[in-house]
């Protein structure tokens, strides 16, 4: 069996959730959903299964990480800027703990904290993007001057630009 599915998630279930569920309905093990949804969001969730999981690893999710920073802090300023983003996936929402995606592939479990998960789609604008480069030029420098692990010298990296470091 080929193709995708258009699920209605409902409260409570995490995206992983869903998967699961249609594996062990249609007793396939290549299942994969093409975005997550909070275990609080309800809504579609596309599924998609067998030959049609190759579209599920689409483009358009970024993961970039601040090394010195908890994703969290930043995630607060994005957000004060009407910037969404996340730190982890929608299965592991309620937890502080770094992406064990991340983590698997061998990502420091520093790094990870600091790590931010950036999706961009079709109705996303070249401005949007440049807002965001914006935001984070002026965000991370200064989370930086506040960051007690960054000033005690555990980081290495130099100033922070998306020009390209300094």
């Amino acid at each position: 069996m080929d193709g995708i599915f258009n699920i209605y998630k409902e409260k409570g279930f995490t995206s992983h959730d869903v998967v699961a569920i249609v594996r062990r309905t249609i007793h396939m093990k290549k299942v994969g959903h093409t975005g997550t949804l909070d275990p609080d969001a309800e809504g579609v969730l596309p599924v998609c299964v067998g030959k049609a999981t190759k579209l599920s690893d689409l483009p358009g999710n970024a993961n970039i990480s601040f090394p010195g920073l908890e994703g969290e802090t930043i995630l607060l300023d994005l957000d004060m800027h009407g910037i969404c983003a996340s730190t982890g996936s929608a299965c592991n929402s309620d937890s502080l703990d770094p992406s064990h995606v991340l983590l698997s592939i061998g990502v420091p479990e520093e790094i990870g904290h600091g790590s931010m998960r950036f999706t961009f789609g079709p109705q996303n604008t070249m401005e949007e993007a440049k807002y965001l480069c914006d935001v984070l030029e002026e965000v991370i420098p200064r989370r930086r001057a506040m960051s007690c692990m960054w000033l005690q010298g555990q980081n290495t990296a130099r100033h922070f630009s998306l020009k390209g470091e300094n």
